[in-house]
């Protein structure tokens, strides 16, 4: 089960494959840090929620039908969410190397792309995609079963 590809992974490897390759050094750092960029994740998704929710609660209250009351409100609510709570799951294992790490990092730029979609951010989808998930696949054969 390890070893099942995850939704997409065999599609996006071969076009990220192709872009340019990070010098060893750099994989290493990025490596090395990836266990305290998932905590900041966590952190920073969880004052994040908070924010939205006090936004659109201070919003409603001055009878403005502003953001806080739309569905994307809710959309960044469930994506930051389900960031947090996935980088809070990845923190361990990415300090340990482990695949498994790797792919909670992966199914959180997954929903940040899906997540930009919906919301018609195609700039954001487009952008963030790339960066992210070559990043992520520079670094896959650092972290094992």
């Amino acid at each position: 089960m390890e070893n099942t590809p995850l939704p997409l992974e065999k599609e996006l490897e071969p076009i990220f494959s192709k872009f340019p390759a990070f010098p060893e050094n750099i994989k290493d750092i990025l490596v090395q840090i990836a266990p305290y960029l998932a905590g900041l994740i966590v952190v920073l998704g969880g004052l994040s929620i908070l924010s939205i929710f006090g936004m659109g609660s201070a919003l409603n209250a001055l009878g403005a039908n502003a953001y806080g009351s739309t569905w994307t409100m809710w959309l960044s609510i469930i994506s930051l969410g389900a960031s947090a709570f996935l980088s809070f799951m990845a923190f361990k294992p990415l300090q340990n190397k482990e695949k498994k790490g790797w792919n909670y990092m992966y199914y959180i730029s997954l929903i940040g792309f899906v997540t930009n979609v919906i919301s018609l951010n195609l700039f954001g989808a487009l952008i963030g995609g790339l960066i992210s998930f070559w990043i992520l696949f520079q670094l896959k054969s650092r972290y094992t079963n």
